[in-house]
């Protein structure tokens, strides 16, 4: 082997030129799985860099060719990672104030590809910009600059749709989405956005094929599968709506949201002690929730379990004594147990919190009136100004 083959001078700048490569390919791979994220690339990059400079050291280079330890080899090798990452974080400040042209230049220059590998990255960090600003009418405009730069980009169309649909603007932003599937019909997250957006505009019936074909496209898609179930109890198929609920649970048993999906579709169809079970789950996820010792009274009460429900609501006004909803499903309790005074002070805290509280809840209104003929003297002298104690 020549001098030149034997010298460091030879290997370092090939064993840097390979790891950057493998680096960067790897780190391209994690961002198409992982997302646009800046977080993502940065340890996409770094792990993969890291990696590549590992297998160079192992390869024994370091030490025949360097005459080098290994723990200096090391401390090299964090030091370039270091400076790898501050020049993401400095790239990604740059694309947010400067032109697209100008990040790619220095996208380029930092990484050292050419420009045309480059811009695919100046986009994915103008798409994270328009992704994480906050939301308002120059994200939409931000949006919109990338997508039309990126016509074919799924992903800089779904940016947009979700920054037209914070904004407001859920019909633009269900054409946004209808345009990512056509480019591309198998991206479950394109599919997953059409249901969210037709849910949003109160089109259920609608929303279940999107959601049942980004369930189908990914399986353990969460999100979809919660969407589609809470689309078929809205629609009118809690039939349904039943064995995707149970699905939910399985891929999601530490959410409480699930509980309460698969208990209103069981409670749609009359299955109330199944649904009570569901949200006694519920209340063991959350036991601090007010709303789930709520829905439990409310579940209790169509079971007629009346001393129970008053239990559930007593609990549930200790969580939250701010919420009127809740002194008003505890005093109409009270008066069904015959305990009418106390119903009236109930009701009365629920005015003090909200006074209009029966112009909302104008049923309760002459239950009301007639626990307070029944109170006689003991019910509270005037509307709104009583207080009670659960």
């Amino acid at each position: 082997m020549s001098t030149l083959a034997r010298s460091p001078w030879f290997y370092w700048p090939v064993a840097v030129t390979l790891a950057r490569g493998i680096g960067l390919l790897l780190s391209w791979l994690w961002r198409e799985m992982h997302g646009t994220g800046w977080s993502a690339w940065a340890r996409g990059l770094a792990v993969s860099t890291i990696v590549g400079y590992v297998t160079y050291l192992l390869g024994g280079l370091t030490r025949v060719h360097f005459g080098i330890s290994a723990w200096a080899a090391g401390a090299a090798v964090a030091a370039v990672v270091a400076l790898q990452l501050w020049a993401l974080a400095v790239i990604r400040r740059w694309a947010a104030a400067h032109s697209a042209t100008v990040t790619v230049l220095v996208i380029g220059f930092v990484l050292g590809t050419p420009p045309h590998s480059a811009s695919a990255q100046a986009v994915a960090a103008t798409i994270l910009e328009c992704e994480h600003q906050t939301a308002g009418k120059d994200r939409v405009a931000l949006c919109r600059q990338v997508a039309a730069v990126e016509p074919r980009s799924v992903r800089a169309r779904l940016a947009l749709g979700r920054a037209l649909a914070e904004s407001g603007a859920t019909e633009d932003a269900l054409h946004e989405f209808h345009v990512a599937v056509g480019l591309d019909p198998l991206n479950a997250d394109a599919h997953y956005a059409v249901g969210a957006a037709l849910t949003r505009l109160g089109r259920d019936s609608e929303a279940v094929s999107s959601f049942r074909t980004a369930v189908r496209l990914r399986s353990g898609y969460v999100d979809a599968t919660r969407g589609l179930a809470r689309a078929l109890s809205v629609s009118g198929q809690p039939e349904l709506a039943i064995p995707v609920s149970r699905d939910l649970v399985a891929l999601a048993p530490r959410d409480v949201d699930s509980y309460y999906i698969l208990a209103f579709a069981l409670g749609s169809v009359g299955r109330l002690n199944e649904a009570l079970g569901a949200l006694e789950t519920a209340r063991g996820l959350a036991p601090r929730d007010a709303t789930v010792r709520f829905d439990i009274g409310g579940a209790l009460q169509r079971l007629g379990r009346w001393a129970d429900a008053l239990s559930a609501f007593r609990e549930a006004v200790e969580l939250d004594p701010q919420r009127a909803d809740l002194w008003g499903a505890l005093a109409l309790t009270s008066a069904q147990l015959g305990h009418h005074a106390e119903a009236v002070a109930q009701w009365n805290r629920a005015q003090t919190i909200d006074s209009a509280y029966f112009s909302t809840h104008s049923e309760e209104r002459s239950v009301y009136e007639r626990s307070m003929a029944a109170a006689g003297p003991q019910a509270p002298a005037s509307v709104g100004t009583a207080s009670a104690a659960p």
